[in-house]
């Protein structure tokens, strides 16, 4: 009887032990909950984003992509959870030192399972399929939508403006294409009828600023007071003399604008593309879009 009763004991304090590290279900409710944003900013910091695209020429063929994610641990807890798609068909793999493990998906949420950490620096890598309503497209170009203008990125992150982070971006795009991101362009190389687009790394940032336009894109330079900014235009629309001093205007708002806290790395380019569903004007960090007036 008594070592009835001791076993009952063990068992009990086992139970209570794992309740109190138990994942609470407010964790996968749909979008991100109060719960997962305070337990992601107590424990994760230091993010990096190191983005691949391959972009294909046809709009009607899938984008492969992937992503190596860095990031540090204060501890574990819990498991790591990440924002993707509420469709899990797009998500093809992950990795965790070269290995593929299980992970499992729930309602937009990653989840991988702690037992794969150590309190300290951290490294995944995933390989997905570019979601294509996370673009905004039309037969001259495809932007990746800033998912502060839409639900969810187009690729696994943390989405919450309170976990800052910097991005990597490299892209193969068709030969005829021009790429622009946050950041300023490296390296261009050409091989056959394919280019390869390296970026600059961005400064910290907030994630929900990021994004790329490709395509059929052109460039003009208009001086405005003393800058000469970057402005380029989608297919065969060439803006006026009078409609190019309005855009390069623009230019001079983003010192007012709320990214202005962020390093622009020494460019701001600014892209005119029609049809845009994003508002008029809309500032990131070393992007701006404006729709056709």
């Amino acid at each position: 009887m008594i070592k009835i009763l001791i076993s009952l004991g063990m068992s009990l304090l086992f139970l209570t032990y794992g309740c109190s590290d138990k994942t609470p279900d407010s964790y996968f409710e749909s979008g991100v909950s109060e719960d997962l944003a305070a337990m992601r900013t107590d424990q994760i910091a230091n993010i990096n984003y190191l983005l691949f695209v391959n972009l294909p020429e046809n709009r009607s063929q899938k984008i492969d992509a992937s992503l190596v994610l860095e990031f540090f641990m204060s501890e574990v807890s819990q498991p790591v959870i990440l924002d993707f798609h509420p469709d899990e068909s797009y998500l093809l793999s992950v990795f965790h030192k070269g290995e593929s493990i299980a992970y499992t998906y729930k309602n937009g949420h990653i989840l991988i399972d702690k037992k794969h950490f150590k309190a300290g620096q951290q490294q995944l890598e995933f390989h997905f399929i570019l979601p294509e309503d996370a673009l905004s497209a039309n037969e001259n170009y495809q932007v990746l939508r800033p998912f502060a203008q839409h639900d969810f990125l187009g690729f696994p992150a943390f989405k919450q403006t309170d976990l800052p982070a910097s991005f990597l971006l490299n892209m193969e795009i068709p030969a005829s294409f021009k790429a622009l991101s946050n950041a300023p362009i490296l390296k261009e190389t050409q091989v056959s009828d394919r280019l390869s687009v390296a970026f600059a790394k961005t400064s910290i940032m907030a994630t929900d600023a990021f994004s790329f336009v490709a395509g059929r894109l052109y460039k003009i330079e208009e001086k405005y007071g003393e800058k000469t900014p970057a402005i380029y235009y989608a297919g065969n629309e060439i803006p006026d003399s009078n409609q190019l001093i309005r855009y390069a205007s623009k230019i001079a708002l983003q010192d007012t604008a709320s990214v202005s806290q962020f390093d622009f790395s020494g460019k701001t380019d600014l892209v005119i593309l029609t049809d845009l569903e994003l508002p008029k004007t809309f500032y990131l960090p070393g992007l701006v879009y404006v729709s056709r007036e």
